[in-house]
């Protein structure tokens, strides 16, 4: 056996011993990595279950003047609760109105009895709401498109760009929604001025990566 046989074979031991090393140091990095990311879930889920979450309930006044001033128009709910399912916030909202913030003492553009359900955790990255459930019924909500094409929907205005846009991506960007016995009271200014009633029966969707699946039964004017 020759001397340089044996220096290759030495030199790759060598090689073998130190990648081992590197695996070894790769190893406990991830698995401090993985500590440190359990922790941080763990801490924010504590965060947000016991102080953050029950602050909503114990400031209505101050969450409806936030939503008021992010939607554009006038936010009052009749009352809040909150409580934790699983690993989702859960919420029961009571007597639900938005009114339009130039119109004093008008009708409600927006009025919902009760609306149930469990926010995303999308919503602390997305800064905006986005739900794991919704459900709620019995609502009635105004929709107005003007003269010149921009959208009013429960007094929320939307360009006549981007309103379908916004909306659509809005609604499939939940996970779940039920609706049942709504009523839409649509006013087209663009192409005519009379006002329309439609009846929603039942709107059930489901969100998944890359699938959605809705049912859909209403009563229209047209149909």
């Amino acid at each position: 056996m020759s001397w340089l046989y044996i220096s290759t074979s030495l030199d790759k031991l060598r090689q073998l011993k130190i990648d081992a090393d590197k695996v070894a140091v790769w190893k406990k990095r991830a698995k401090w990595v993985g500590f440190i990311s359990a922790l941080l879930f763990i801490s924010i889920h504590l965060l947000v279950r016991f102080y953050f979450w029950p602050m909503v309930e114990k400031n209505k006044a101050a969450f409806e003047q936030l939503i008021s001033h992010s939607i554009g128009a006038d936010l009052r709910i009749g009352e809040i609760q909150t409580d934790w399912h699983v690993l989702w916030p859960a919420f029961k909202i009571k007597n639900i109105a938005i009114y339009d913030s130039k119109e004093k003492n008008s009708t409600p553009l927006l009025s919902i009895p009760e609306i149930t359900g469990n926010l995303s955790w999308e919503t602390l990255w997305e800064l905006q709401p986005h739900f794991h459930n919704l459900k709620f019924e019995n609502a009635r909500i105004h929709i107005k498109r003007d003269a010149q094409g921009h959208w009013d929907i429960a007094g929320i205005k939307l360009d006549k760009n981007s309103a379908g846009f916004t909306a659509g991506n809005w609604i499939f960007d939940q996970d779940s929604m039920q609706i049942n016995q709504a009523e839409v009271v649509w006013l087209d200014q663009y192409k005519q001025t009379s006002e329309h009633h439609i009846q929603i029966e039942s709107l059930h969707l489901k969100n998944k990566w890359f699938k959605h699946k809705i049912n859909l039964a209403f009563r229209s004017p047209w149909n």
